[in-house]
């Protein structure tokens, strides 16, 4: 399992480049949200760490809902934070999918895949 380790943050940047690369200002704005979203796992680790007032989860899962799960993904391995909660994972996870479908669905809709073939 260790082996594969790489793979999961492999698989979220090669997301979030080909998002940038067919639609550059959702790739911006996805990057945006994962710089924030990541930044506020750390800050809520510390705070937890440091017993002082949290930010709520519900906040956490609408940034990743709007757009940062990556960087909640990587915030959550990096500072190994919500990863014991099996709800707030299993909401994480929906909202990651849900965002990953909705993405796959748009990129067809605005973008044929003749216009992809043809640009690869």
């Amino acid at each position: 399992m260790k082996q594969l380790s790489f793979l999961k943050p492999a698989i979220c940047t090669a997301f979030l480049s080909a998002v940038f690369i067919l639609c550059p200002l959702l790739g911006a704005c996805y990057t945006i949200l994962s710089f924030c979203t990541f930044a506020l796992y750390g800050i809520d680790k510390r705070r937890a760490v440091q017993k002082k007032y949290r930010i709520p989860e519900r906040l956490l899962l609408l940034l990743s809902l709007a757009g940062g799960w990556i960087g909640a993904y990587l915030g959550s391995k990096v500072f190994r934070h919500k990863t014991a909660k099996k709800r707030f994972i299993l909401m994480f996870r929906l909202a990651a999918a849900c965002h990953t479908v909705a993405n796959i669905i748009l990129i067809h809709y605005f973008y044929p895949l003749d216009l992809i073939v043809k640009i690869g």
